[in-house]
């Protein structure tokens, strides 16, 4: 049968040739890799070659004095009659255009709302043309949630070499962005969509956000704020820290009260890596004893979360028609068949904010998720598909002691960065309560058994030995990533739980990642990846795209059958006409 499946797929491929430059031909669609003058210099000849050849055989396929007599212009000898099916395709091919015309400036309102997209749109598919890269044959996946910088940083730590990144990352302002090579084609969407919108709100003040309850006095100037455009709270260094992240010595966060997360002791869902397990980029090596306690320094007292201002509705709703545009242009170039093939959902951890310091706080934490989950509904919504999701919480090389772990890392493991740090998902598992529990519990599970195997390679010698300084970072590492788990269940619920409804949520995997443009910084993104492109397969019709499906099939075939009788119709009636 695979000859049959062949042969089908070539049929199919030839059609969507033939279709794409039918509709170029009529002005529905312009190929993005010719420019303008020469589309319409293409154009032009290839209709006025098909007008000379019927006016050429016009006589043989319609004898001039069977035509009807509609004063001097119709006579047997004239030259409209002798030449009478080269002017009918000429007039019909004018109604025709008349017609896209008259459609396109009905529906011009979408394409001048949102022409930033659309022009960065249609340079991303010239630069894909440009080097040979189809957009039908490679996967494509939404990445959102990402700042405007930390997508840059985030792309340049997969370890790949990006054939395709348009438009250029020296344009800053650009609505979208585009990275591609064979394996997957990128779009991210760092000014599209309700979580952009929601991070390039600019914060409100301490006070107002939060009611005074998080801190006065002296201690409200360390309120931590929300830099547009990259959702990373500004907070003024401790005194002593020695963080090892991308901005210096004291870029980090500061520790606060432990939070154990719920539902770590489900073992029946298998971690994706864990000391002792054969996983990409890992060896597998014995789960290595706990490393004996540590003195480590008191942390301080946690800082009042980010200042967030919330999305309005009036807002949202532009935001989210702004996804809705995109996601259509996609399936425009795609085909309705498969229109993308997953999502990536990034989530700053400076978002996941300590329990306890008011409802304020909460709301704020969550604020982030719920856009990713309206973008992600939208996207859904727009292609009728369901489609694998992973969750990424970014800005891992801001917890100190982070690039402590990824240097030992790399020591017990060569190509540690270049893995993944979480776990996978339950495939098939509803995004509940209990499973986002399960998944947070293992999330901080994996920094633990790492960390473990970590301290026991790295025993001190002595008091005065500067690794124990080190291990005090990694114990304060593992203390901060359990502090934050119940807010990573929340979050990861609210994101994914809401976003994929209306189908099987198909839920890929959760997992951390460091974006820090620095060799300590950056880990964990190529691993991250290569998980979203292994289950590209993952993709269904929802129910209502089927229902729809339904509908319309039986309508093609009811006009179709009318369209037959119209045509015996009209050629009975054309057939004395002709004779």
């Amino acid at each position: 049968m695979n000859w049959l499946h062949r042969g089908l797929a070539l049929a199919a491929e030839l059609g969507s040739t033939l279709r794409t430059w039918a509709s170029a031909l009529a002005g529905v669609s312009r190929p993005a890799a010719l420019s303008p003058g020469v589309y319409v210099a293409v154009q032009v000849a290839v209709v006025l070659l098909v007008a000379l050849l019927l006016g050429w055989f016009s006589p043989a396929m319609v004898r001039p004095e069977s035509l009807p007599r509609v004063g001097p212009l119709l006579e047997p000898d004239g030259f409209l009659a002798r030449t009478f099916c080269a002017w009918a395709f000429l007039l019909a091919y004018g109604a025709v255009r008349l017609a896209i015309w008259a459609v396109r400036l009905f529906l011009a309102g979408d394409d001048a709302e949102f022409a930033d997209i659309r022009a960065d749109w249609e340079e991303a598919l010239g630069e894909l043309d440009r080097v040979g890269l189809s957009l039908r044959e490679a996967p494509l996946f939404l990445v959102i949630g990402l700042g405007r910088a930390e997508e840059t940083r985030f792309f340049a730590a997969a370890a790949r070499e990006w054939q395709v990144v348009s438009p250029p990352p020296t344009k800053t302002s650009a609505a979208l962005r585009v990275y591609a090579d064979p394996d997957g084609v990128y779009v991210s969407c760092s000014n599209v969509g309700a979580a952009a919108a929601q991070r390039d709100l600019k914060p409100a003040p301490a006070s107002s956000a939060f009611g005074g309850s998080a801190g006065g006095g002296a201690d409200s100037a360390a309120a931590a704020t929300i830099a547009p455009g990259d959702g990373v709270p500004v907070v003024p260094p401790p005194r002593g820290g020695g963080g090892l992240g991308a901005g210096g010595a004291d870029d980090h966060e500061d520790l606060g009260q432990t939070v154990a997360p719920g539902g770590q002791d489900d073992d029946e869902y298998g971690a994706t890596i864990a000391p002792g397990a054969e996983s990409a980029g890992f060896p597998s090596a014995a789960p290595s004893p706990r490393a004996p306690a540590l003195r480590v320094p008191p942390p301080p007292p946690p800082l009042p979360p980010p200042a967030v201002r919330l999305l309005d509705e009036p807002g949202r709703v532009a935001a989210l028609r702004r996804t809705e545009y995109l996601c259509e242009r996609i399936a425009r170039e795609r085909g309705e068949l498969c229109p993308a093939n997953g999502a990536l959902l990034a989530i700053p951890l400076a978002w996941s904010n300590p329990t306890g310091l008011g409802s304020a706080a909460a709301e704020g934490a969550s604020s982030l998720p719920r856009a990713l989950a309206d973008d992600l509904s939208a996207a859904a919504a727009v292609w009728g598909l369901t489609f694998p999701a992973c969750v990424t919480f970014t800005g891992l090389d801001r917890l100190r002691g982070a690039s402590e772990l990824v240097a030992r890392g790399e020591r017990m493991a060569p190509g540690f960065a270049l893995g993944r740090a979480g776990t996978r998902f339950p495939s098939g598992r509803a995004v509940d309560e209990r499973t986002v529990q399960w998944a947070a519990g293992k999330l901080c599970g994996w920094f633990d058994g790492w960390i473990d195997r970590a301290l026991a390679e790295g025993l001190p010698s002595g008091p005065l030995d500067p690794t124990a300084d080190r291990n005090g970072q990694l114990v304060q590492l593992a203390t901060e990533v359990r502090r934050r788990g119940r807010n990573f269940s929340g979050q990861l619920q609210t994101a994914a739980g809401a976003g994929l409804h209306g189908g099987m949520p198909r839920l890929a995997g959760v997992y951390c990642c460091g974006t820090g443009g620095t060799e300590e910084g950056t880990a964990f993104v190529a691993g991250l990846l290569r998980r979203l492109e292994d289950v590209q397969d993952w993709v269904a019709w929802r129910p209502g795209r089927l229902a729809a499906d339904r509908r319309r099939t039986v309508a093609a075939y009811l006009l179709l059958a009318l369209a037959v009788v119209l045509l015996v119709v009209a050629g009975l009636s054309g057939l004395s006409l002709i004779r």
